[in-house]
């Protein structure tokens, strides 16, 4: 069986970088990339080389990025939710720690004061919601995790094990992100 290898630059070519520029922006990930780089917690994720499969399969090198580490749910999915979490707390504490510095005093000292009063809000089945728990705990807020029905019960109770709120919806996903949503304006809730 043949197997197309893709470069960078041939990709680079078809693909309309022009639509994505504001939701991309090279200055504004590299911000983010520093301030991530400034949590306690935080440690490079490394690129593992696959010598006998690129061996099997007869290329040079195959480099993977090992996310087993990432923080408790190991994965990248992770940094999304944890990252506007700091982004949230930050802004809710006017000359206060930074995004990146936001988690110093919560690791410590099991939460910051200041935050006591927010509460993050999202939908998800699972691993957006557990990943929005955990900050939420290391930040010392408020949590509510809405839950489309057909989550299972282990995926509830790992957001739980955090501390979260969890409210489940009789309906789809996008019914429970509609509820969120609704909730987070009535009660003037953080929705990430």
């Amino acid at each position: 069986m043949p197997i197309d290898i893709w470069s960078r630059s041939s990709v680079a070519q078809d693909f309309d970088t022009t639509a994505t520029a504001s939701l991309l922006d090279s200055a504004q990930s590299a911000r983010a990339r520093g301030l991530i780089r400034e949590w306690p917690f935080y440690s490079a994720s490394p690129l593992r080389c696959l010598d006998t499969l690129s061996a099997r399969v007869g290329v040079r090198k195959i480099l993977a990025l090992d996310e087993s580490r990432r923080l408790p749910l190991k994965s990248f999915k992770m940094l999304g939710a944890v990252y506007a979490a700091a982004q949230a707390a930050a802004r809710q504490t006017p000359g206060g720690p930074s995004a990146g510095q936001v988690f110093d005093g919560a690791e410590n000292a099991g939460g910051q004061k200041s935050l006591a009063h927010t509460r993050l809000v999202a939908a998800s089945d699972g691993n957006h919601g557990r990943a929005l728990a955990w900050a939420a705990d290391k930040l010392g807020t408020g949590c509510s995790i809405y839950l489309p029905e057909n989550v299972s019960p282990g995926r509830e109770q790992k957001i739980q094990a955090y501390g979260a709120q969890t409210i489940r919806i009789a309906g789809t996903y996008d019914e429970a992100v509609a509820r969120a949503h609704a909730d987070a304006i009535e009660n003037g809730w953080i929705i990430i």
